[in-house]
């Protein structure tokens, strides 16, 4: 009698646990089509904007709260760094 209560338990686990794992993949699947359409709307978005790469991504950094290097210190860096690997000493 209680072997077959036992029985009668597992076969219901085991069904419950199958349809657990079918859920997760289709929660995974979702969560995925999710993104790609947020994806798809951040870049229409942008796209709409019609703004030039750099200045895109001077706002975006700007937005972010990170301090953009100015061109001019971009070149200076890039001096020090061409001479250092040459072994050029300031």
């Amino acid at each position: 009698m209680a072997t077959l209560r036992t029985a009668k338990i597992e076969a219901e686990l085991s069904k419950a646990k199958t349809r657990l794992t079918e859920q997760q993949g289709k929660v995974k699947e979702l969560e995925q089509k999710k993104t790609e359409l947020e994806n798809m709307d951040i870049v229409e978005i942008v796209r709409n904007l019609n703004v030039p790469l750099d200045e895109l991504t001077a706002m975006l950094t700007k937005a972010k709260g990170i301090p953009q290097k100015r061109k001019e210190e971009k070149a200076d860096e890039k001096d020090i760094n061409d001479n250092n690997s040459r072994g050029i000493a300031d």
